[in-house]
């Protein structure tokens, strides 16, 4: 068996509901991905000027797309940020 192959029957397993074949296309619904992430506060404690300029305007642009989506939890973001 291979990974590609183990991975699909832990899908099949874990997740049916999310998963649909199309022909010889594996369509996932509904991804989560999670990735390891520096708390906003220390990086820009220990970044470069560029960095933090560069993580603002990305931080400004996801609440833009947040706020065009109607998804409003920015008080619980705000709350725990202390630059």
């Amino acid at each position: 068996m291979t990974i590609r192959d183990t991975l699909i029957r832990e899908l099949e397993k874990e997740a049916p509901s999310m998963i649909e074949y199309e022909g010889d296309r594996l369509v996932i619904r509904h991804v989560y991905i999670e990735r390891r992430m520096v708390p906003l506060n220390l990086y820009l404690q220990h970044g470069s000027a560029g960095e933090i300029e560069h993580s603002m305007k990305e931080y400004g642009d996801a609440i833009k797309q947040l706020m065009q989506a109607n998804i409003s939890f920015l008080a619980t973001c705000f709350t725990r940020i202390s630059v």
